[in-house]
């Protein structure tokens, strides 16, 4: 992140380092906030653009409507917002948060009256979760704590403070030398990583958890629209701990980790413990297609202002 960015704060861009609030903020106390992630890429023809910005929007609106946050901005305010923020900072490949938080006051669980403030941040992103060696998958761990289920959060709405449990995941394997928790539901079946949904191979079907208690990724979603426009056979279905360890292929997916494949799970090798030929497409195919490359996804891909610095 550089101090030299500007933020979007509340309609107004303001410089990186004045962007503050008070520590009577009522989400710093209560965790309650909702935020999402956007991407942008440089395009192959020139210029950058945010990849899937409405259905990152409209996520954000409805993560609002479940939590009965009322935003002060339309999507489309927001969506001329992240697109003049990101010119502004003029960084090409770029990760983009929005975040949705309640201000100063009511300082109960019940803070009826308080503001609600909306914050767009932009920074330079390139891999999220860097391979010394690209043509081998990362290692997980299944963690010992559950992930959260539906009737104890609202699972479909991303809120800040859901991120504990994934916090706790990491934290369990933190001294394991692993890169990512995967998380099992209160049956022991797998709903996803710390911040990625989980995708699995078995003679050529691709597997995907079902969403009941994961997170209904943006990343995850184009994914199985790529696969299916390429012939490649999807199914949502409920996996096992023990499916993970005789697939062909584990990747994850999520907006900054992009396209993530699993050499490694609880010391067992995956395959081969290198990056299986579907992954490799899969992945190929949403570089192209973030890249603007893939005509039939063109609608995916927002320009941004030309004029942007390299």
């Amino acid at each position: 992140m550089q101090p030299r960015n500007w933020v979007w704060f509340d309609n107004q861009l303001i410089p990186w380092t004045d962007a503050t609030i008070h520590v009577s903020c009522h989400s710093l106390h209560y965790g309650l906030a909702l935020l999402e992630g956007t991407r942008g890429y440089p395009q192959e023809a020139g210029g950058v653009a945010l990849f899937r910005l409405a259905d990152h929007l409209r996520r954000l609106a409805d993560s609002a409507r479940i939590l009965q946050i009322t935003i002060p901005f339309s999507i489309d305010d927001l969506m001329t917002a992240t697109l003049t923020l990101v010119s502004r900072n003029a960084i090409r490949r770029c990760y983009v948060r929005h975040l949705v938080f309640l201000g100063a006051g009511n300082l109960t669980p019940r803070p009826a009256s308080n503001p609600v403030h909306v914050v767009i941040l932009c920074w330079s992103l390139d891999d999220y979760l860097r391979r010394e060696n690209p043509n081998r998958g990362i290692s997980c761990k299944v963690s010992s704590f559950s992930h959260h289920f539906g009737n104890a959060v609202m699972t479909k709405a991303k809120v800040s403070g859901h991120y504990v449990n994934a916090i706790l995941a990491l934290n369990d394997i933190g001294s394991l030398r692993v890169d990512e928790a995967i998380m099992l539901d209160s049956t022991g079946c797998v709903t996803e990583a710390t911040g990625h949904n989980v995708f699995l191979v078995r003679k050529g079907l691709i597997k995907t958890p079902p969403l009941s208690s994961a997170l209904e990724g943006i990343t995850r979603d184009t994914v199985i629209q790529l696969a299916e426009h390429d012939k490649l056979p999807v199914r949502e279905a409920p996996i096992t701990r023990d499916d993970l360890y005789v697939a062909d292929e584990v990747f994850l997916t999520g907006t900054a980790g992009e396209i993530v494949p699993v050499g490694e799970i609880d010391g067992r090798s995956v395959g081969l413990g290198t990056v299986g030929p579907i992954t490799r497409r899969l992945s190929d195919l949403y570089t192209a297609t973030t890249a603007g490359n893939y005509p039939a996804f063109h609608k995916w891909l927002v320009p941004v202002q030309e004029g942007l610095e390299s």
